[in-house]
């Protein structure tokens, strides 16, 4: 059973701008698909996914005071401390043996969390490439 304190999470996060979308105005965005298809593979998406992500990046309207972004968005990478992490941090196990099993537990990085939310149109490559690493 594992006790109260290995059930803690380790959570990084950093705010990035959402796109500015005016409602019933049709979408005021550009969508730049397969345009930049060597900075997705840059950004860590596979070569496949490049060609098939649309990008979206804001025009500027009046709500956003013509900068393409309204609001914020979180990035999130959370690291569930699960039985097995908690074993390696027992035995003094080094970040990068920590983050390798916490992501075969599914843990997403900062990065997977911000090329998600361009996946979903949310913010832009520039808005994730600014505040995360691979």
């Amino acid at each position: 059973m594992i006790n109260a304190a290995a059930k803690a999470k380790i959570t990084v996060h950093r705010l990035r701008r959402n796109i500015s979308v005016l409602e019933g105005s049709g979408g005021n965005i550009a969508v730049l698909t397969g345009k930049d298809g060597k900075l997705l593979v840059d950004a860590g998406y596979t070569p496949e996914e490049a060609r098939t992500v649309k990008v979206y990046k804001g025009v500027g309207c009046a709500t956003c005071g013509n900068k393409g972004y309204k609001g914020r968005v979180g990035l999130y990478e959370v690291m569930e401390i699960s039985e097995g992490i908690r074993d390696l941090i027992m035995v003094g196990a080094t970040a990068v043996e920590l983050k390798r099993k916490a992501l075969e537990e599914g843990m997403l990085t900062l990065r997977m969390s911000g090329l998600e939310k361009i996946k979903q149109g949310i913010t832009t490559v520039e808005e994730v490439l600014r505040e995360t690493i691979l």
